[in-house]
């Protein structure tokens, strides 16, 4: 599992992009305007991707019928805070079972 940590507006999701293209994965964000925006994006770099999930749609399983290989997760932040209604997260851990990448 790769970590893309760094600043707003520092390419995270055209990174987020560019694994989804090389792992025939499925992207997962926020609400449907970010998943549009994430499209648009695509295609401004030359991508073809499928279309991505809403936190909503990952979290409810609504993907049986897509043919992705795997999920790259856009804004981690925002998959955590849905269920925390509104409470704060000050920390998170994380195991690593074959790859462990952290890019910051």
């Amino acid at each position: 599992m790769k970590f893309i940590i760094r600043p707003r507006r520092a390419g995270k999701t055209t990174e987020a992009i560019r694994l989804a293209v090389a792992h025939n994965a499925i992207i997962v964000s926020g609400e449907r305007h970010e998943c549009y925006l994430i499209e648009q994006l695509a295609k401004q770099l030359g991508y073809r991707i499928q279309q991505p999930l809403t936190v909503d749609e990952f979290i409810h399983g609504h993907f049986y019928n897509r043919k992705g290989e795997s999920f790259v997760i856009d804004n981690l932040e925002l998959l955590l805070e849905r269920p925390s209604k509104g409470l704060p997260i000050i920390a998170v851990t994380m195991s690593c079972y074959d790859e462990c990448d952290a890019a910051a």
